[in-house]
């Protein structure tokens, strides 16, 4: 079920980055004040005090919010993952200094970890030709493959159900589910966002070593343990 998923997924993706190109509807973001303002929420979340974090940026496009932390002067070094191979080759094209990688996470996994998993807008859309419990389903597993790569943190944001309208194009996740899909298979610490608007949700998850040193004294280590 998963591939099929991701194959719908990557036919969306490559058929809206044909029409339109390397822009904010080739990629379904919306608007680009949108999609500045969930990086902004997902740089919140992370660690501040890491020197260059390493970074593995999940539905990555072509590149955008690595863009996005070099224009915020944020040192990091940065791997995307895509599905679509014309967002890839568009970023190979844009960028010298990133590894790109073209694998989808709910099925395989990559040789590394990093400090850092984000993933910004791979969870809106629903493909035509896919049933929003599937979509679902393979968000889930997703989830957990961007998990098993993360050091540090994992964040993620998705539409809310908590809506009174609803587009047949996007897929809505219950935040109270998917928080409790985090806490029980990934990490009892877990924060859900609820109020930046846009009318979305951001989970962050952090692992142990996170914990230690957000917690920042010795004390206070046995609180995380995961």
């Amino acid at each position: 079920m998963s591939s099929n998923v991701a194959d719908e997924q990557s036919e969306l993706y490559g058929e809206k980055i044909r029409r339109h190109g390397d822009t904010t509807d080739g990629l379904i973001w919306g608007t680009r004040v949108k999609q500045q303002h969930r990086f902004e929420q997902i740089r919140a979340a992370l660690e501040p005090d890491l020197e260059s974090p390493s970074v593995l940026d999940v539905g990555c496009g072509t590149g955008d919010f690595h863009a996005w932390l070099q224009e915020q002067g944020i040192a990091h070094d940065y791997t995307g993952v895509d599905i679509t191979p014309e967002v890839l080759e568009m970023a190979s094209e844009k960028f010298d200094d990133v590894e790109l990688v073209e694998c989808d996470l709910a099925e395989t996994s990559l040789s590394s970890q990093y400090d850092f998993v984000t993933l910004s807008g791979t969870l809106h859309a629903l493909p035509e030709s896919v049933e929003a419990e599937q979509m679902r389903a393979y968000a889930r597993r997703l989830i957990e493959g961007m998990f098993e790569h993360t050091r540090h943190a994992m964040v993620f944001n998705f539409m809310t159900t908590y809506v009174d309208y609803r587009d047949e194009d996007l897929l809505y996740l219950d935040p109270t589910r998917l928080f409790d899909f985090c806490q029980n298979e990934l990490s009892r610490h877990v924060e859900l966002r609820h109020a930046y608007g846009l009318y979305e949700g951001m989970i962050a998850v952090y692992t142990s070593r996170a914990m230690e040193r957000r917690l920042g004294h010795p004390s206070l280590e046995r609180y995380a343990e995961t």
